[in-house]
């Protein structure tokens, strides 16, 4: 796949929830076999920034936020998480997800319209990641790492452009 871009686009449902689409996220991670109860899903649902589609419109991602208090931090964050269908990991759409995630957020901070959270925060799960990528500062996305978890994940912070602490 030279362009992954001719197999998915990105829609922006942020804010945008229908039941239409809530429905299709339900059954897009009951399908993946994620473990979240009905209103689990449900309360999830409306944290979605954005869904991914194939070619032929079926959800083939989604991410979301939540905003969430960092004590060590003494800060607000966005708390980004992400799913792909496995079939579809390979073709760059949790990087995709991820940059126009930290875009979106950013500009609306640099605009006024939602100061909320200074930043945007991950915590890698992927264990490929946290063997593989050792950088301080993530090349393609910015984001600085500032420790590591419980579980020895790599957790990692983008800070909004001139966010104060």
């Amino acid at each position: 796949m030279n362009d992954p871009n001719k197999y998915f686009i990105l829609e922006n449902v942020w804010k945008q929830m229908t039941p239409e689409i809530q429905e299709e996220v339900i059954q897009f991670w009951k399908t993946n076999n994620v473990p979240l109860t009905r209103t689990e899903a449900e309360t999830r649902s409306h944290q979605i920034v954005f869904i991914a589609r194939n070619i032929k419109h079926a959800i083939i991602g989604v991410c979301s936020v939540k905003r969430i208090f960092i004590k060590n931090m003494n800060n607000y964050f966005y708390y980004f998480r992400t799913m792909v269908d496995p079939l579809c990991r390979r073709m760059g759409l949790a990087v995709r997800f991820t940059l126009e995630t930290r875009n979106y957020f950013n500009q609306l901070f640099i605009d006024k319209k939602d100061c909320s959270c200074i930043g945007m925060y991950i915590v890698t799960e992927s264990e490929l990641l946290n063997l593989n990528i050792r950088q301080a500062v993530w090349p393609r996305t910015g984001f600085v790492f500032i420790g590591f978890n419980q579980k020895g994940q790599q957790m990692r912070v983008f800070y909004f452009q001139d966010a104060d602490i």
